[in-house]
């Protein structure tokens, strides 16, 4: 049986009643019983990928990995949870100003996000993010390789920390996909 940690309005991607709650076991709709990610999920998943890939206009030798993360790499998954996919490259192949290559990551994400809200594995849209190579990944979160068809970090629960950098690039991300959605107009 799960459990209910408590209930919210999520603002994104949609504003609905949802609650978190931690389950027993990964979610079933994408991982075996022995916490591995199914094969066709990660077929889709991969496929997907080099789309948003050639979208982005990242050259396929630039990629050094692809990465599964988020919400559903955890026993914390929810009906809003989405596939957070990010494609990990160098981003100075992108530019050698930082602000401007995040600009660019962020703003090609959104417009996917925008284009391709149907594009979903079992009922679960699609995300995607250009992550730098040298990023490190948050302690506790799970991260999955989809290259290599394994974990390179189980998720494990973590104290929340307001002054972790990743809440604050998570904040960043937000703010700037709230921004895009008022200035492009979109509906509802």
């Amino acid at each position: 049986m799960h459990r209910k940690l408590w209930n919210q309005n999520v603002l994104y991607p949609l504003v609905e009643k949802t609650s978190l709650e931690v389950h027993p076991s990964l979610n079933p709709k994408l991982w075996t019983e022995k916490e591995v990610l199914r094969s066709d999920v990660q077929d889709h998943m991969l496929r997907a990928a080099d789309k948003f890939r050639e979208y982005a206009k990242i050259p396929k030798n630039a990629v050094k990995g692809i990465i599964f993360v988020g919400s559903n790499t955890t026993k914390y998954f929810t009906s809003a949870s989405d596939i957070d996919i990010h494609i990990l490259i160098n981003r100075s192949i992108l530019g050698n100003i930082p602000e401007e290559v995040e600009e660019y990551a962020l703003t090609k994400k959104n417009l996917w996000l925008r284009d391709h809200s149907t594009l979903k594995i079992y009922g679960y849209p699609l995300e995607f993010y250009i992550q730098d190579i040298t990023t490190k990944f948050p302690k506790g979160q799970g991260v999955w390789d989809l290259l290599h068809s394994r974990w390179i970090q189980k998720a494990s629960p973590q104290k929340l920390d307001i002054n972790d950098p990743h809440l604050a690039l998570k904040v960043k991300h937000l703010t700037h996909y709230i921004n895009f959605l008022i200035k492009t107009n979109a509906p509802d």
